[in-house]
Order: structure tokens, then sequence, then C-alpha cells
């Protein structure tokens, strides 16, 4: 049987989920910090979460070129590319079964 997942927009609500997130994939993208999640989810083209039965379960979140964000990977690819949409982070909760989204 397939998980259904509501994809919707990323709010300030979210980022505490996001963190745990975050935190339980940490050997793969780098730690994160609250302060620098707000950061993140401030300079990000869209931020989007995906959530099953109300719980966040993953997300998504992408830079684009005009961003101003510090981070050293993104400014990297930023100063070669003239066209630019940067995956800072992408992490869905390894525990659970493979969602799709409607």
């Amino acid at each position: 049987m397939r998980m259904v997942a509501d994809i919707r927009d990323a709010s300030k609500d979210d980022l505490p989920a996001i963190l745990e997130l975050n935190l339980e994939s940490e050997a793969f993208p780098s730690a994160l910090s609250p302060e620098r999640l707000v950061d993140l989810h401030r300079h990000a083209w869209y931020h989007r979460v995906a959530c099953r039965y109300g719980k966040v379960e993953a997300f998504l979140l992408p830079l684009r070129q005009e961003s101003d964000c510090d981070s050293r990977n993104y400014r990297c690819f930023a100063e070669r590319r003239v066209d630019l949409v940067c995956i800072d982070r992408t992490v869905v909760n390894a525990g659970r079964k493979t969602v799709s989204h409607r």
C-alpha cells in the first residue's frame, strides 16, 4: 500500500520538526542550528515539507542564485553559474515507508 503525503510550503511552525529530521540525518547534510535554519528559510527560493498525518516527514530547501546566503557550498556554485537553483537540503525521515505526493 502506498502512503500519501501532503506537500505544502514550509512555515515557521514546521521549523522544530525540520530541525529534528535534519538531526536524524546529520551524517549526510551538515549540522543545523535553529538560527541557521531560520536564515536558510529566509533565503530559500521556496521551502516545502511533506507531511503525513499532520507530521513533517520530509523537506526540500533550494536557494536561488540571487540569494545572499553565506553557505560555503552555495557560494561555490553561485560564483560559477549564471542561472542557478541550488538544493541546499533534501531530508526524508529514514524510518518511514516510501511516500508519494498527491
